[in-house]
């Protein structure tokens, strides 16, 4: 197996797995990324080290069409669960989130309020969700397009999931630097 260029390529599933699970749930957490996309066992095609334990191979992390369709689905589908959590609809448990990313999630949950829409709700949802992965700049962006006059009477659901999956997807989150 050759070994893929470091340029643009994913964190992989591993990481973005155990992302996910220390940013959106508590520790010790039962949380699996291996649920939103059928099986952990898809994880190799999201990118993975593989070997023998002496030489190891990061593979499959160059974005294309099957890896970039999978996250997608995993991710909206992850974030729509989540944003589920505004009407007690979802799988997911609010007591197995992590209390950081609870409160601002809670917080964003009654838009369209002009507290849910305010630049610190935002700030600590943001925060939350990427940590510092990312400039202020994709912050200010993300923050202004949501800010907007045409999302001004959509639910906390609908935010949420559209919150959400604007992160997962942002490059910033899904790649290495």
């Amino acid at each position: 197996m050759a070994t893929e260029s470091a340029g643009s390529q994913f964190h992989g599933y591993d990481v973005i797995n155990r992302n996910l699970r220390a940013r959106l749930f508590k520790t010790g957490s039962e949380f699996s990324f291996g649920k939103y996309i059928g099986s952990e066992q898809l994880g190799v095609i999201l990118g993975q080290y593989v070997g023998d334990g002496n030489e190891m191979n990061f593979v499959n992390g160059n974005p294309n069409a099957t890896n970039m369709a999978l996250w997608h689905v995993g991710l909206m589908a992850l974030a729509k669960d989540l944003a589920r959590l505004c009407s007690s609809g979802s799988t997911i448990q609010a007591e197995a989130l992590n209390p950081k990313f609870a409160a601002a999630f809670a917080a964003v949950c009654d838009w369209p309020a002009a507290s849910a829409r305010s630049d610190s709700s935002l700030l600590a949802f943001w925060v939350s969700v990427m940590s510092y992965d990312a400039p202020e700049s994709e912050y200010t962006a993300w923050k202004d397009y949501f800010q907007a006059q045409e999302f001004s009477n959509a639910g906390g659901e609908k935010i949420i999931e559209g919150l959400l999956a604007t992160i997962f997807l942002n490059p910033y989150f899904l790649l290495r630097a």
